[in-house]
């Protein structure tokens, strides 16, 4: 599962300090795995020499420790009523983290691991923003677990606890084992959108477009970036409509409009937020039937379902001008201007009607009109 894939597709270790973390992650649920020291001994064994080798005894040592720690009972269900702790680490190359709870007999077990690899330009950041990355990053990952509630976030960078919230806990990545492993063996690093670019469109844009004309485009998509060429630039490997709109590469289109709809506001609150920052051909309709489709706005859509005014019997008054009914009709769109509108008044019991047209219904004219029809006939006991 998403909560587990930290550990189970964890690379394997290149070099001694790797297998080190690895080791001081997996000693933290020696508990929970048996034969827990058997099982890592080939990979202890690839620490005793001067030159680190990896064996294939090593790599079947590293399968089975990873699948005895993601089987075993160290692995539970969130339980929002559990008091909830977050614990990240970041290496030179990743970040890991581990949410865990602790349990009615002391116990902390662990709801989900993660990690990721950081990318080329976070590789710059020094080590209090690698730290920080890793806390921001968890905490919008695991933001379903955390929403709402009260958790301790825990990081070996102890400057960083004057930036957190209250319940932030230093501690030394030697207490750490867990995030600081995952930190070391990051999964690697999902595609984005600054490493995602369109060659054929950015060539294009490199030559002098205004020199070219429509037929030199075949594809209807590139047909359609050249209805806006004059507002195309390229800016590195980017390419923006204007000067900070980006035009998102098809891969990623998915992607950045569930985003957007993460909330499930309507179709235009959703196009404004792309709109501000994002261009692609064809875009409103991408998020017109990406909404369409949205099971959670369709359950919700009062709009959806529409529903028939019940049925109200009237029940016969026992004599006439006991009650009698009032409405408005118009406008009428072929009457004279006088004409346009009609207020009838009908008795439920002698079905006798009364009826004025005017131009405009005003609460004068029809007070004007029930009065004229009351001095006639008296004041009816309902309306």
């Amino acid at each position: 599962g998403e909560h587990i894939k930290a550990i189970t597709e964890a690379p394997a270790p290149s070099d001694a300090p790797t297998l080190r973390s690895f080791l001081g992650l997996t000693s933290w649920y020696a508990k929970f795995v048996d034969n827990y020291a058997t099982l890592v001994e080939p990979m202890r064994e690839c620490l005793r020499n001067d030159t680190f080798h990896w064996t294939e005894a090593a790599q079947l040592s590293f399968e089975k420790v990873k699948s005895g720690i993601v089987n075993s009972a160290a692995l539970t269900v969130f339980d929002p009523s559990l008091p909830t702790m977050v614990s990240t680490d970041a290496s030179d190359y990743g970040l890991g983290a581990v949410l865990t709870q602790v349990h009615a007999d002391g116990t902390e077990k662990t709801v989900a691991f993660a990690s990721r690899t950081l990318s080329t330009a976070e590789r710059k950041y020094s080590v209090v923003e690698k730290e920080a990355l890793a806390c921001v990053w968890v905490v919008e990952k695991w933001r379903t677990f955390l929403w709402g509630t009260r958790f301790t976030l825990r990081t070996d960078h102890q400057a960083l606890t004057t930036l957190l919230a209250t319940k932030g806990l230093g501690r030394a990545g030697v207490h750490n084992h867990t995030a600081d492993g995952l930190s070391r063996l990051p999964l690697p690093l999902n595609a984005k959108a600054e490493d995602i670019t369109e060659p054929d469109m950015v060539a294009l844009l490199e030559t002098d477009m205004q020199a070219l004309s429509v037929s030199d485009f075949d594809a209807a998509m590139v047909k359609a970036y050249f209805a806006v060429r004059d507002e195309l630039s390229v800016q590195d490997v980017k390419v923006f409509r204007g000067p900070h709109r980006l035009i998102v590469p098809v891969a990623l289109r998915y992607q950045l409009v569930t985003l957007a709809h993460e909330t499930h506001q309507g179709v235009v609150r959703t196009k404004q937020r792309l709109r501000d920052l994002y261009w692609w051909p064809g875009m409103d309709s991408c998020v017109e039937d990406f909404i369409s489709t949205c099971t959670t706005c369709r359950s919700h859509d009062k709009t959806a379902r529409t529903y028939p005014a019940p049925l109200q019997p009237v029940p016969l008054p026992d004599g006439p001008w006991q009650k009698v009914g009032i409405d408005v009709v118009g406008p009428f769109e072929m009457a004279t201007w006088d004409c346009r509108y009609a207020v009838t008044l009908t008795d439920y019991y002698t079905k006798w009607p009364e009826v004025a047209f005017m131009p405009t219904v005003t609460t004068a004219a029809v007070t004007a009109f029930m009065t004229s029809i009351f001095s006639r006939f008296g004041n009816p006991t309902e309306i």
